[in-house]
């Protein structure tokens, strides 16, 4: 009798535990887990678990382990983008070994002295003067997206390449960037046609680069290209529309285009992170911060998760929603303020992720990509700002959604075929 009390209390013990984890796991699905209705993707918003995703490991309190391995569960997903593109490079490969050196290619590639720093800023300066200073002579209009498409592709190709940005071919380099585009964003929709075809984009890159055969593979120059230029380009658009067009929620618009100037005079890590105490205490890393905060250059990160005895799953890390939660960043988090950046505690820090986190971390995530942010909107501001001008926006294709709200007015989203926005000077 006392056995068979004993065997049932320890059933009894085994089933609690057993409903205490699926209540556990079901009320964590429910504060970390939103389901989008076309891709039923699991998208996690905790800052927590969002590091954990990025690093490939458990989740839902280290009770769910993933069976693939980290660059497997890290490349997977990335495999629309070897059909899209033909390239293979340390995101598409499940080989840790490629991995690791397509990271120490890369960090060597961004590893820049400062007079590359002052030529690259003297060569920006030029680039946009010529085009904005052509625009106005001929009273054209300026189309501020293929503007910064333009200019930073062009800048990529000099850094990862040593390429001279006024020779480049103008024709060729916009339809790379169209392409670029146009291909990213058909890659994820399967079945989708793209207007621009992997030939004619091959057929641009063969006139940049001449003596280089276009072939798929490690040799495919858009294995640098497309994670330098791709992530960086709409992060220069509408950080220059920011400040150069400010709203009235800004507090001192003003201060950010003279410290941003001021940066392009000898552009370096002290520059770049040097206090202006007479322009509101704050700095051109501070600005680049907030642009990168706002409008993060990979709003998600994804990673493939096989769960024992479960169908595996596509996991995204929305690292735009961390950057916008009110609960850490204030009521004015979608607000536009360099300022909160003078003094940001170490939880608010530990949300801050626009290159990722962890052992994946983009390399050029500490110095390169802030300060060539910082660097290539102070070139569009120095020049959009020398006289008065208003900026409109015409609506891309709706996909079907009908008119929304950040259609509307000059509101910026950071998105893949986002509205174009274009640049008059005033009568």
């Amino acid at each position: 009798m006392n056995d068979s009390m004993s065997s049932m209390a320890e059933c009894l013990v085994r089933w609690g535990a057993t409903i205490l984890v699926a209540v556990a796991l079901i009320v964590r699905c429910k504060i970390y887990l939103k389901r989008t209705d076309s891709s039923q993707r699991h998208v996690i918003v905790d800052i927590g678990t969002c590091k954990k995703i990025f690093d490939c490991k458990k989740y839902l309190d280290d009770i769910l382990t993933n069976q693939l391995t980290p660059s497997a569960s890290r490349a997977i997903p990335n495999q629309r983008l070897v059909k899209a593109f033909n390239i293979y490079n340390g995101f598409t490969s499940q080989d840790p070994a490629l991995g690791k050196r397509f990271k120490a290619d890369a960090s060597e590639k961004i590893n820049i002295s400062d007079d590359a720093w002052s030529k690259i800023a003297h060569i920006s300066q030029t680039l946009v003067h010529q085009q904005i200073s052509g625009a106005d002579t001929h009273g054209d209009a300026i189309f501020l997206n293929r503007l910064a498409q333009s200019i930073t592709l062009k800048i990529s190709l000099s850094v990862l390449y040593g390429l001279e940005p006024s020779t480049l071919n103008s024709t060729a380099i916009a339809h790379i960037a169209e392409g670029i585009d146009a291909r990213w964003r058909a890659s994820k929709i399967p079945g989708s046609h793209c207007p621009i075809s992997l030939v004619s984009l091959n057929q641009s890159l063969q006139t940049i680069f001449p003596a280089l055969e276009i072939k798929e593979g490690r040799e495919n120059p858009l294995n640098f290209i497309l994670p330098a230029y791709e992530t960086m380009w709409r992060a220069v658009l509408l950080g220059t529309i920011s400040i150069a067009f400010p709203d009235e929620r800004m507090s001192h618009p003003s201060n950010y285009s003279t410290v941003l100037v001021q940066y392009l005079q000898s552009p370096n890590k002290h520059t770049f992170e040097q206090i202006h105490p007479s322009e509101g205490g704050i700095s051109v890393a501070h600005i680049a911060q907030e642009i990168l905060r706002l409008f993060p250059p990979t709003k998600r990160v994804y990673r493939r998760y096989h769960f024992p005895n479960e169908e595996p799953q596509l996991l995204a890390a929305d690292i735009e929603a961390c950057h916008h939660d009110k609960t850490i960043w204030g009521d004015d988090a979608q607000t536009f303020k360099p300022e909160r950046w003078r003094s940001i505690d170490e939880k608010t820090k530990e949300s801050y992720m626009p290159f990722g986190a962890g052992k994946y971390a983009c390399p050029a995530r500490v110095e390169f990509a802030p300060m060539m942010v910082g660097l290539l909107v102070a070139a569009f501001v120095g020049q959009l700002t020398e006289a008065q001008r208003e900026i409109s926006k015409e609506c891309t294709e709706n996909r079907g959604r009908g008119k929304t709200e950040e259609d509307k007015g000059v509101k910026l989203v950071n998105r893949r075929g986002m509205a174009n926005f274009i640049v008059r000077r005033k009568q």
